[in-house]
């Protein structure tokens, strides 16, 4: 696996060229420039403002963290309907999707209760003004911060802390370690702040905390490992070291393939045995990429073991990870080459499953692969935030003038 150190210039340029172009004025994100996902993820969104903060895109970034903000200081209603009676229905919670533009609400049913969004805007609203960037409105500080107290009030209406929900890949509900790490480290980071203003029961972490620990090392009942879980060691660094290899490992040992990572085993999205996937030429690559039909994608894809989608984005995560730890030992003037090395080789893996643009050195990187064939979201948005991640986290694993930080 050793290899000479990867030249990050070019992978960097692409990237950052994709990201920009999938950014509106108003801090929407698309998630993808095909099809149904022109639309706005709020932890998509939230990940792509993760890139923007390593590329030191500080105004870029408060117009990325203000975005949930807008959506919901316009939606609180939900949010206060959430507090007094916790919901039922689908509908009822805060949505996790919007429409770019002005951020109504998609009507259509969806897995809405995704407990990791929430907490995933907690925790950089938290972690963001220790990087230089203001999360408030200029003169509109008090409103923000009544709506945090809001949010931390629903999450304990919905007694997050053994909740089923929809978590990462909106499929549910089920109670997830991933979804519990990212509520929890969000709280916690709001507690970390001292503010008097920030206010919420703190026996949620202690609770929150025995939750997680009895959930772990699995991701939820029935699934030993899933690439959620990778959310647990980056961004929220939530693990102690035993967990994080027991997760670590399992993720590599199960889940990693040639193109990319599966998501979990037996994943029945754009599963290569699903024979009702079809293909749709691409201008931009000259290339079939893989879709459903209309009727297909209402309908839950076929489930089979060992042809599951394989997703790039894992691919940086891990190497986003890696270049973590080295980090943490190299500042520990620990032994840290093996650590590196690992970081290195994923970030060349990700690089290669790039989906070739002509123009683009290093192309774009789809959602999935599925029988060797690119998907029709292409590229995916979080992916080149991950991919950018990856790069610069990798370029200063030996830099002694940048401190290590989980974030």
């Amino acid at each position: 696996m050793a290899g000479q150190d990867v030249d990050l210039q070019p992978l960097i340029e692409n990237q950052l060229e994709l990201l920009q172009a999938m950014i509106s004025p108003n801090g929407a994100v698309l998630a993808s420039p095909n099809g149904h996902y022109k639309a706005h993820w709020v932890r998509d969104g939230l990940y792509v403002l993760s890139g923007t903060l390593y590329m030191g895109l500080g105004d870029l970034t408060h117009g990325l963290i203000r975005a949930p903000f807008s959506i919901f200081h316009k939606h609180w209603a939900k949010i206060r309907d959430g507090i007094r009676r916790r919901p039922d229905e689908n509908y009822q919670f805060l949505h996790s999707r919007y429409n770019p533009r002005h951020f109504d609400e998609f009507k259509d049913e969806w897995g809405h209760n995704q407990l990791d969004m929430i907490g995933l805007f907690l925790y950089l609203v938290a972690h963001l003004p220790a990087k230089g960037i203001d999360v408030y409105r200029h003169g509109r500080k008090y409103e923000d911060k009544h709506l945090l107290n809001q949010i931390t009030r629903y999450l304990e209406t919905l007694e997050w802390w053994s909740c089923p929900d929809f978590g990462m890949w909106e499929e549910g509900p089920k109670r997830n370690s991933s979804s519990t790490g990212a509520v929890l480290a969000g709280l916690q980071g709001l507690s970390n702040l001292d503010d008097e203003d920030l206010y919420f029961n703190e026996a949620q972490l202690r609770k929150g905390r025995k939750a997680l620990d009895e959930l772990l090392p699995d991701e939820s009942e029935g699934r030993e490992c899933d690439l959620a879980q990778l959310s647990l060691i980056w961004p929220y660094g939530i693990l102690d070291d035993a967990q994080t290899a027991t997760v670590l490992g399992r993720v590599e040992e199960q889940l990693v393939r040639d193109r990319g990572v599966i998501r979990y085993r037996g994943d029945a999205y754009y599963n290569a045995a699903d024979d009702r996937r079809s293909t749709t030429p691409d201008s931009r690559t000259g290339l079939d990429l893989v879709t459903y039909g209309d009727e297909d994608r209402k309908r839950f894809p076929f489930s089979n073991e060992g042809s599951e989608a394989e997703w790039p984005l894992g691919l940086a995560w891990l190497a986003i990870v890696y270049s973590k730890l080295a980090k943490r030992c190299f500042q520990r003037d620990e032994d840290h080459a093996e650590l590196k090395e690992k970081a290195r080789f994923y970030l060349e893996r990700v690089r290669s499953s790039a989906v070739p643009v002509p123009g683009m050195a290093l192309g774009c990187i789809p959602e999935l692969y599925v029988d060797g064939k690119p998907n029709v979201n292409t590229p995916l948005t979080w992916a080149s935030a991950f991919f950018l991640i990856a790069a610069v986290a990798y370029s200063e694993i030996e830099d002694r003038g940048v401190p290590y930080t989980v974030l």
